[in-house]
């Protein structure tokens, strides 16, 4: 699921960088240094599963049930140091925006669209604007 999210958000968003978990990590390794050029980027990886509450039901295989699942993306975009507020809040727009209409009521695999959770801002590091944003999309599993 998160490689169909790398490319579908590598298209049509003008995100300069598309990247999993492993790339985020060695992000942090770097101290969050993210080159000028690869900006606005951004780093997909699943967040957490957790179940829906009294939904269990019998089917012939076994057990179902339905859980949440969800999912971030960390987005670093622009130059904190010679943006103003107006730069920075209209960087975070133009690609919150974007990601939008890529993401929303869109499904990876056919099991359940996602639908937006929110966004946050993160603390300010090498020189850069961070954010994430969150979605999620009901699906069921079984075992």
């Amino acid at each position: 699921m998160i490689e169909e999210i790398v490319a579908r958000l590598g298209s049509n968003t003008g995100l300069k960088s598309v990247k999993g978990a492993v790339d985020f990590a060695n992000i942090m390794d770097s101290g969050f240094n993210v080159p000028f050029e690869q900006r606005p980027a951004a780093f997909v990886m699943m967040l957490n599963e957790t179940p829906v509450e009294s939904n269990e039901l019998t089917t012939g295989g076994g057990t179902a049930q339905v859980v949440t699942q969800s999912i971030e993306i960390i987005f670093c975009v622009g130059n904190a140091a010679s943006a103003g507020k107006s730069v920075a809040k209209d960087a975070i727009k133009t690609v919150r925006d974007a990601v939008l209409n890529r993401l929303l009521a869109w499904s990876p695999d056919g099991l359940g669209v996602f639908f937006y959770g929110g966004l946050g801002l993160l603390p300010f590091r090498a020189r850069a604007v961070w954010f994430r944003m969150i979605f999620s999309r009901h699906i069921g599993v079984s075992g």
